[in-house]
């Protein structure tokens, strides 16, 4: 059986989360992770909600008029700001895997 070689993980969820001595590159992959945790969620969301159209007039309108409220407004633009951070942080990932900074 192979032993880990690592160290333990005494910072369990923190340690996870908070960049503390390795800086913002930490910060970036925890937030990379967690908009891409929220983006998934808005594809399903989406989707079901999408889908009640297949459904009739009256069940899409109803649908609608449940995500047409500011709160709603609000989240869309969170999932713009999500979508844009995800995209350009993605390729700033992939110009470092290639050697560009």
């Amino acid at each position: 059986m192979l032993e880990s070689r690592g160290h333990p993980n005494r910072l369990g969820m923190r340690g996870w989360l908070f960049g503390g001595r390795w800086g913002p590159d930490r910060y970036l992959y925890s937030l990379h992770r967690i908009t891409g945790l929220g983006l998934l969620l808005y594809l399903v969301m989406h989707v079901v909600l999408t889908s009640s159209r297949a459904l009739g007039q009256g069940p899409w309108e109803e649908a609608m008029g449940r995500v047409s409220g500011p709160l709603f407004v609000f989240g869309e633009y969170l999932v713009f700001v999500a979508f844009a951070f995800h995209a350009v942080n993605g390729l700033r990932l992939v110009f470092a895997e290639i050697g560009f900074g």
